[in-house]
C-alpha cells in the first residue's frame, strides 16, 4: 500500500480543519470589519467532498439531471469533443447495450473479427461499414471512416443504422 496516497488527504484535510478552527477563533476575539459591516463573512474552503457529495443517489440524481443517462457511456471530455447530446447519450448507452448481445458479438466476429481498426477494401471498422453507409448515419460527427473512431461510435452508428434499416446491412447477420 502507497502511504502517500492516505497520508497526503488526511494531512490535508487536518491543515483545512485547524484553519477553519483558528480563522473561527480569531473572528470571535478579532471581529472582522466585514462581518461587523453587515456583509458575508468569506467561508473557508474545505478539501474534501461533503457527505451529501458522496450519496451515491444525489450523485445518480445530478448526472441523469445533466446528462439524461446514469452511468455515463462515455467519458466527460467524449461529450464534451463529440458535443453529445442527452439523445447521442441514451442512444449510446442502448448502443452498448445491443453490442454486448451474442448475436451482435457473433457479426462484429464476423465482419471484421471483432477488429475496431479492421480496413478491408472499401470496409471499415468493427462492422465493415462502407464510407457512404458509415457517413450516411451520422458517423462523420466521430471520424471519416469507421475504423478512425472510437469503439464505441461505432456501436452507436451500428445502432442507429439497425435502427433505420434492421440487419440487411450485413451478410453476417
Amino acid at each position: 500500500m502507497n502511504i502517500r496516497r492516505f497520508v497526503t488527504p488526511v494531512i490535508a484535510s487536518v491543515v483545512v480543519v485547524a484553519s477553519a478552527l483558528l480563522a473561527g477563533v480569531a473572528g470571535f476575539l478579532w471581529p472582522s470589519p466585514i462581518a461587523s459591516a453587515g456583509q458575508a463573512v468569506p467561508t473557508v474552503a474545505t478539501a474534501s467532498p461533503t457527505p451529501e457529495a458522496l450519496n451515491p443517489e444525489l450523485v445518480r440524481a445530478q448526472t441523469v439531471a445533466a446528462y439524461g443517462v446514469f452511468p455515463l457511456p462515455v467519458s466527460v471530455d467524449a461529450i464534451n469533443r463529440y458535443h453529445l447530446t442527452k439523445k447521442d447519450l441514451r442512444g449510446i448507452k442502448a448502443a452498448k447495450e445491443l453490442a454486448a448481445t451474442p448475436h451482435v458479438r457473433s457479426i462484429r466476429e464476423c465482419e471484421s473479427s471483432n477488429d475496431y481498426r479492421s480496413q478491408d477494401r472499401q470496409y471499415y471498422g468493427a462492422y465493415q461499414f462502407l464510407t457512404d453507409t458509415w457517413l450516411s448515419n451520422g458517423g462523420g460527427r466521430f471520424a471519416d471512416r469507421a475504423d478512425h473512431a472510437p469503439a464505441w461510435a461505432q456501436d452507436y452508428i451500428m445502432y442507429r443504422t439497425y435502427e433505420a434499416d434492421g440487419w440487411g446491412q450485413w451478410a453476417c447477420a
